[in-house]
């Protein structure tokens, strides 16, 4: 734990190195009270880096199901096109028999006429 203390020490320590004094011992002492204030920054952060990975997870899994169903619209999308495709052909084929009828109509009607 981080004490007033510990602080002082650091303090002393860095006002040492600035001054380019510090001696060897007092350079691992230094690194050491570095490594002991990451490892309690890393405890303190740990919690909140914990709740930060479960919310990538969640958006990781919300963004998958959103794709696959994307996915599933984009073919159903693709299947109306192919229909209304199918259905453009259907009708111009019944539109071109029915003037193929009409027409035959008509030739008949003008053969009667003239028989008649």
């Amino acid at each position: 734990m981080w004490t007033d203390e510990k602080q002082q020490q650091l303090d002393a320590l860095r006002e040492k190195e600035f001054a380019g004094t510090l001696t060897a011992d007092e350079q691992h002492q230094l690194q050491q009270l570095f490594a002991e204030i990451e490892a309690e920054e890393e405890e303190m952060l740990r919690p909140a880096m914990e709740r930060y990975d479960q919310r990538i997870a969640e958006l990781q899994h919300e963004c998958a199901k959103a794709e696959a169903r994307n996915a599933a619209l984009a073919a159903l999308a693709a299947r109306q096109q192919e229909l209304l495709a199918q259905a453009r052909a259907s009708l111009n084929s019944l539109l071109t028999e029915q003037a193929t009828i009409n027409a035959e109509r008509e030739q008949l009607s003008r053969q009667s006429a003239r028989l008649g």
